[in-house]
């Protein structure tokens, strides 16, 4: 019945977007959130150098 399979797609996007795209999200939103904080450790340690030369290493391996 069309009628029946029409009334299940919130649903089933629902499950779908649960299973893909929000935990995509949330793995997006921890990465950024862990670069910003390593971010603000480099700007903070560049900061506490003595003369803030421009030779400092980063803190990450590249």
């Amino acid at each position: 019945d069309a009628v029946a399979f029409w009334s299940q797609q919130p649903i089933a996007a629902r499950r779908y977007a649960l299973s893909t795209i929000i935990p995509a999200c949330t793995t997006v939103a921890e990465k950024s959130s862990i670069a910003k904080d390593l971010i603000e450790k480099e700007v903070s340690a560049f900061g506490a150098s003595p003369d803030n030369r421009l030779y400092m290493l980063p803190s990450t391996p590249q």
